[in-house]
């Protein structure tokens, strides 16, 4: 029997503050949010990972991580983890009005 790789997918995904300064020459925004990682292992044996990060990027610039703790997926089954990524800094984008977060 050949193993699967697992299906990783960001859902229920809360954010709790998020504010944008556009118009000015910088435009940049801060987020926080909090997140639920599910890890979907399709195996007839269980799937254990080590500690990982999913990588946020907004307008081709990195702009926080999501740290995802070690664990284990069990068999046919579907690992809920609950994450919270809290960015202090404030970040830059080129248009903050109009661009995609794009979740790695």
């Amino acid at each position: 029997m050949r193993a699967k790789s697992p299906k990783l997918s960001l859902t229920n995904i809360e954010f709790q503050n998020l504010n944008t300064t556009s118009g000015s020459s910088s435009p940049s925004f801060e987020v926080s949010f909090r997140a639920q990682v599910r890890v979907k292992n399709s195996n007839f044996w269980p799937y254990k990972f080590d500690n990982t990060a999913s990588t946020v990027i907004y307008g081709g610039v990195t702009v926080g991580q999501v740290i995802i703790p070690k664990g284990k997926a069990g068999m046919k089954s579907t690992k809920k983890i609950n994450v919270i990524h809290c960015e202090d800094d404030r970040k830059s984008g080129a248009d903050v009005d109009h661009e995609e977060a794009e979740i790695r």
